[in-house]
């Protein structure tokens, strides 16, 4: 019987000490606090700028059926995003294509990563490399 208040006192020394290495922040040698991580996303990740444009190599090119969008100059990847758009492109080395029913004029790419269907790639030069799980995706060469 007399072991329980033992016992108690133990288990309450230990998880007041548990809980106050968890609780404690971190200081660098000079006392001031250390500078903690963020949990948002980063700013390409919240924000438009690779929206119609290519920045640092990267383009998302959002499309509908109302109107033709034009990407002027070299990029290293160009996402299609949406269904029945038309797309004209210069020089990339690859283009992936989430929708369906778009038609992407390119002057030459190296990889088409389809997973809609239904979509038609025009372009000049050497045969593209062809992946994805898209069907009926048509490559043509001009």
């Amino acid at each position: 019987m007399t072991k329980t208040p033992i016992l108690l006192a133990t288990l309450a020394i230990c998880v007041t000490a548990g809980l106050t290495g968890c609780t404690a922040s971190a200081t660098t040698s000079d006392g001031t606090p250390e500078p903690t991580t963020s949990s948002t996303k980063p700013a390409a990740a919240t924000s438009d700028r690779y929206n119609d444009k290519c920045v640092e190599g990267i383009a998302h090119i959002n499309v509908d059926k109302t109107k033709k969008k034009t990407l002027k100059g070299d990029c290293d990847t160009v996402w299609i995003l949406g269904d029945g758009g038309t797309v004209d492109l210069d020089n990339v080395k690859s283009i992936g294509i989430l929708g369906k029913g778009n038609t992407i004029d390119v002057t030459s790419v190296n990889t088409i990563d389809a997973t809609g269907d239904n979509n038609t790639i025009n372009h000049r030069g050497p045969s593209p490399k062809s992946v994805g799980e898209g069907k009926n995706t048509t490559i043509n060469v001009k």
